[in-house]
């Protein structure tokens, strides 16, 4: 959960609470709510999911609390391991309130832990429109239109920070290259001299690929080195230098956390090279 989904949600549960134990007489399912929510709270996610099923089931929660019993329950069933009802359940938490980002983004990380992609894809170009100005929505609505081809999609989402971070400048020239247009300038800095600042620098001739797998090994960070590879690796890839790109993606595989965006791909890239490479 992301740091300010983890506030939204303490700000709705106090509210709920606040509500709850200052207006019983809304209706019955109040004390069924809360003991869920009380249970969640503690991990003890059976004897939550019993009691959100009992608030849900009077049918007399306002549209607010019913969303947040759905989302619990769909958390619960997922920590559990139960991916498909915890699906359902966010969808239900969705159809409460369509302009609520979190759910959207419980469903999507389910949606990652089938592999099903197409519909986080969807889930993240929703999220993207509700929360325009949040970065990591964007990067990841970018990553994952980048797997699927969707490179003006992938183009416009990059496009929105490219200007104040390093990542969504480098991703973004990705992109016109593949679009047939022409990469954009970056202003160099003091702070462009110090990793990440050496991926731009090598998008723009003034480093070798040597020198910037060099900089991020220099780092003694896992994810810099993982970064490394995926970004000249995918250099090499969109001027069509599979050969070149292969070892630099297969590193990344390795380098990279298997779930990261980085990692997926890593290993999408590589796939088509290696089944491009294969006799037909």
């Amino acid at each position: 959960m992301w740091p300010w989904e983890r506030g939204m949600r303490k700000i709705a549960l106090a509210a709920l609470l606040l509500v709850v134990t200052t207006a019983r007489s809304y209706c019955a399912s109040f004390d069924d709510l809360n003991a869920g929510l009380s249970y969640f709270e503690q991990d003890q996610y059976d004897n939550a999911i019993i009691w959100f099923d009992k608030a849900l089931a009077a049918g007399d929660l306002i549209t607010d609390h019913k969303r947040i019993a759905y989302l619990d329950r769909g958390l619960a069933y997922r920590i559990k391991g139960d991916i498909q009802k915890a699906i359902a359940d966010f969808t239900s938490a969705i159809a409460t309130d369509p302009d609520q980002p979190l759910a959207y983004h419980e469903r999507l990380s389910a949606y990652f832990a089938t592999n099903d992609l197409e519909h986080a894809l969807a889930d993240y170009d929703k999220l993207r429109a509700l929360r325009p100005a949040d970065f990591n929505i964007a990067m990841n609505d970018g990553y994952l239109n980048w797997q699927f081809n969707h490179i003006q999609t992938s183009a416009d989402a990059f496009r929105t920070f490219s200007e104040f971070n390093m990542f969504s400048w480098a991703w973004l020239q990705l992109a016109n290259i593949r679009l047939g247009k022409p990469m954009a300038g970056y202003k160099e800095d003091i702070g462009s001299r110090k990793w990440p600042g050496h991926i731009p620098r090598f998008y723009q001739g003034h480093l070798s690929e040597t020198e910037v797998l060099d900089a991020a090994e220099a780092t003694g960070n896992a994810g810099s080195v993982c970064d490394a590879h995926v970004m000249t690796g995918m250099w090499r890839v969109v001027h069509d230098d599979r050969v070149g790109a292969a070892p630099l993606l297969k590193l990344a595989t390795e380098k990279c956390p298997k779930d990261s965006a980085f990692g997926r791909i890593a290993r999408g890239e590589l796939e088509k090279i290696e089944s491009s490479e294969k006799p037909k």
